[in-house]
């Protein structure tokens, strides 16, 4: 056996990668700092290197649990079970044990320099292809996410999501030759020495940066708040968007110089095009403005004998809701990557057998279809937004495409209720500051509770509403046009390394097995 390893055994073996896990779990919002994620991934690198495939794919469940397990555990307490938790995370967990697994096969059969980009390409090309499967994947805290801070950041506009993960990968592994027990190691010399760089990069690099913009907009971002019980507040029909009505009336009684406002995911607790009581409230708030108020409601219809939604956002101006476009314009969006056990039910016939209680509150969304953008009306022109209707900023390749579509804003709706005092929504918002810098634009997330937040072209936020709290933002945001080369790339960019990461992984299985 190699003596640059740690190769730990039994308990220590145990909290050392409980550890590791642990640790790069303070990568990602609230608690936040890109050196931990390096560090924990430089940690779980460490601890895997010289291993079999079976303490791979082992010590890797443990990481996952304790890395990102602990990070989302308000997916079980939204939804009501714990068991969707735990599936969610075992199925993650399983996924990084089985393509990093491929590293074991790989021993020893490498020139030194190569190692690094083996681990590399199978932790990021595994994690796009997790990101995406089974079903619509979970993309939620990705590496990228969790060195959104970090010295690359000023290159993230080039790198994108998948290169900056490359390129914290990359570093991780030298970093991880500190837990080396050689100390003469030369590759242990040239840890130090990376690890030395980056505190040192931190403080010297720029930031990132982004061009001018040539014109700005003032938007008002609507966080009316739910009243708890969340579940009663949303059974009493208008209870909800009265508030945020509230706080639009009050805005417009004061004056505000607004061009638009944007509401949350379901800021209509009831359809206003069908539904009497909210109609009402918004006619009451908005009659007589001419300003553009853009929010999100759930459209009920069926299909077949089958009761469906739409989760849907729309734009309404003077009480009315904009139904019919002009000039080309998209005026209604549908959320087109909805997610599994909580907005539907996949695989019926098996998850009905486990869960059968999951039969009574969810009703399927059906995934919309078309560009991912709404063009809100303004008094000389429009404002084209790139949408991403909560989850769906988890995606790099949506809100790509609808900054390629020509989305100059982003805009990210969503709800947050039941996710109560979590730190769902800092993550979503640490999202959302990855998209505004890979695309150079300023972006919003409003949401209905949780936290609404204003970000510009840097990912730096310079408005933010306090969690769970009524709040409203009156914020300049800038118009941007030009398209970045990770907008650009970002399809290519996916395929790439999940080509590479499968290839890592059949190559090395194929090579093992033939005695290469």
């Amino acid at each position: 056996m190699s003596p640059d390893t740690i190769l730990l055994r039994g308990w220590p073996a145990f909290y050392w990668t409980l550890g590791a896990g642990l640790v790069m779990s303070l990568g990602y919002r609230p608690y936040g700092h890109w050196s931990f994620t390096v560090l924990g991934l430089a940690a779980y690198f460490a601890a895997i290197r010289n291993r079999s495939a079976k303490s791979v794919f082992v010590i890797s469940l443990l990481f996952v649990f304790a890395w990102c397990g602990t990070l989302w555990w308000w997916v079980g307490h939204s939804v009501g079970l714990v068991s969707v938790w735990l599936l969610l995370t075992s199925i993650e967990a399983v996924l990084v044990g089985f393509g990093m697994s491929a590293t074991a096969l790989w021993r020893n059969r490498l020139k030194p320099w190569m190692e690094p980009f083996l681990y590399a390409f199978l932790w990021i090309g595994w994690e796009q292809i997790r990101a995406s499967f089974p079903l619509s994947g979970f993309a939620w805290l990705t590496t990228a996410v969790g060195g959104v801070d970090g010295p690359w950041s000023f290159a993230i506009h080039w790198l994108g999501e998948v290169g900056t993960g490359i390129v914290i990968a990359l570093l991780s592994w030298l970093v991880s030759r500190l837990f080396t027990r050689d100390t003469a190691s030369l590759w242990r010399l040239n840890a130090v020495a990376v690890s030395a760089l980056l505190l040192l990069s931190s403080f010297i690099l720029p930031g990132p940066a982004a061009p001018v913009a040539a014109q700005h907009l003032r938007v008002g971002v609507v966080q009316g708040g739910v009243a708890p019980p969340w579940q009663r507040s949303f059974a009493n029909p208008g209870e909800v968007t009265k508030d945020a009505m509230t706080i639009i009336k009050a805005s417009l009684d004061r004056g505000d110089k607004l061009d638009f406002y944007l509401m949350g995911e379901t800021a209509y607790d009831r359809d206003p095009r069908v539904n009497g009581v909210t109609a009402e409230l918004l006619r009451r708030a908005t009659e007589g403005t001419n300003i553009p108020v853009v929010g999100g409601t759930n459209r009920y219809y069926r299909q077949g004998d089958v009761l469906v939604r739409a989760n849907e956002i729309f734009i309404s101006r003077g009480g009315r809701s904009i139904d019919t476009p002009e000039g080309g314009a998209s005026v209604i969006y549908d959320k087109q990557i909805p997610v599994p056990y909580g907005e539907y039910i996949p695989l019926k016939s098996i998850s009905l057998v486990l869960a059968p209680q999951l039969q009574e509150y969810i009703i399927d969304v059906i995934p919309g279809e078309g560009a991912p953008i709404l063009d809100v009306p303004l008094d000389e022109n429009k404002v084209r937004l790139a949408v991403g209707l909560c989850y769906e900023v988890a995606y790099a390749r949506h809100m790509a495409r609808g900054v390629k579509d020509g989305g100059e804003l982003l805009y990210v709706p969503t709800n947050n209720t039941s996710f109560l005092n979590s730190d769902n929504s800092y993550q979503q918002l640490q999202i959302l500051r990855l998209r505004a810098i890979e695309s150079q634009r300023w972006g919003v997330q409003a949401s209905i509770n949780g936290i609404s937040a204003v970000v510009d072209a840097t990912g730096r936020v310079v408005g933010q509403t306090e969690l769970n709290r009524s709040g409203f933002l009156a914020e300049d945001v800038g118009r941007y046009q030009h398209l970045t080369f990770a907008v650009k790339s970002a399809g290519i960019q996916y395929w790439l390394i999940v080509g590479l990461g499968l290839a890592c992984w059949i190559a090395g299985v194929w090579s093992r097995k033939n005695g290469f």
